[in-house]
């Protein structure tokens, strides 16, 4: 992690409420219609433009900032708000940071807000669709998103189901037909498509179905080597991670699967009890970068010994060197793929 990132990331959190409110009454000296009623609404997107701010900063790696402002954009364009709010903010943002900021932490705030700034400009307003033209088990895949959509639980599971019985195998089942039907309810809902709720009914019929594989795939012979896998601190997304535990399990691995939001405390206790050749971590989101570097950190610390640490996640993958940075063996972008790379860092030990 950077030194000076890390403490202009502190700053920032340190202040994240007072300098959210000073570059929304700047946007709105500019011009900008964000009316009184809605002065926390807005306060509270800067707060969140801020905190992606922060850890891009940290780990010294704008692309974390560039992912944010890209996503933003598309999501404030489907709710009818143009590109100019968006950028109105991020420049009011930068205003407001040169004014609080000591110089140097300001002119490196200002470097990436701006450098966001100009890449999500030229990113488009809509995101593509995985199930919009030819892809591995793409018609397979409509009709399982399809069941999430109509709350069909039995559907989803006969879907997959008859995927296995046709041969396609539990690595592909995971990655081209539920992994694919997950990331494109996640683009309905960044293109305001479905609602929260029909996001949540989604993940719930995701958990059974994956529940009806592990009945229907028993494990093999164990190998004698065990991973714990989890979603670190603060991150409530454990769907990865359950598919990740599976993918060991299929493997011949003692898997244990912790779950979300695991402290760090815990995970080092579940390490040194159950004596862990790997932890595998999943992190969904680029606000949980630091997170994971003091995680390993703390890990380290209160074990005295190496441990081989597997991480993946929508960060990891938009910044492929991010796991040296956070002080990880190995990243890895699908289930399958954790499981090879936890081999080849356990042998390269």
């Amino acid at each position: 992690m950077d030194e000076q990132g890390l403490l202009a990331a502190r700053i920032l959190d340190s202040g994240t409420r007072a300098l959210a409110a000073g570059a929304v009454l700047r946007q709105r000296e500019r011009g900008a219609a964000l009316p009184d009623e809605a002065f926390d609404d807005w306060c509270g997107e800067v707060e969140q433009h801020l905190r992606q701010l922060a850890e891009a900063l940290a780990a010294a790696r704008v692309e974390l900032l560039v992912d944010h402002v890209e996503w933003t954009k598309v999501a404030y364009a489907s709710r009818g708000l143009g590109w100019e709010v968006l950028a109105g903010a991020l420049d009011a943002l930068a205003d407001e940071l040169d004014e609080e900021l000591p110089a140097p932490l300001a002119a490196r705030s200002r470097e990436f807000v701006e450098a966001a700034r100009t890449a999500g400009e030229r990113a488009p307003v809509t995101a593509g669709s995985l199930l919009a033209g030819p892809a591995p088990q793409v018609d397979r895949s409509r009709k399982f998103l399809l069941a999430l959509l109509e709350a069909q639980t039995e559907t989803a599971i006969g879907i997959v189901e008859t995927a296995l019985d046709e041969g396609l195998s539990a690595a592909d089942v995971q990655q081209y037909v539920i992994a694919a039907a997950q990331t494109e309810m996640g683009r309905l809902w960044q293109a305001n498509e479905v609602s929260v709720a029909e996001e949540h009914v989604g993940s719930r019929i995701v958990e059974d179905v994956l529940a009806a594989m592990r009945r229907r795939l028993p494990a093999p012979p164990e190998a004698g080597q065990r991973v714990i896998v989890a979603s670190v601190e603060g991150d409530l997304h454990d769907i990865a991670g359950r598919m990740v535990a599976d993918a060991f399990r299929w493997s011949g691995w003692n898997a244990i699967f912790l779950g979300a939001s695991v402290p760090a405390r815990d995970l080092a206790l579940a390490m040194e009890d159950f004596k862990a050749d790997v932890l595998a971590l999943s992190v969904s989101l680029g606000l949980y970068v630091r997170t994971t570097h003091e995680l390993l950190n703390e890990l380290r610390e209160r074990l005295g010994r190496r441990i081989c640490v597997v991480v993946g996640g929508r960060p990891f993958i938009r910044v492929p060197d991010l796991w040296q940075v956070v002080g990880a063996d190995a990243s890895a972008a699908t289930p399958d793929a954790a499981v090879r790379a936890a081999r080849e860092a356990l042998t390269a030990a």
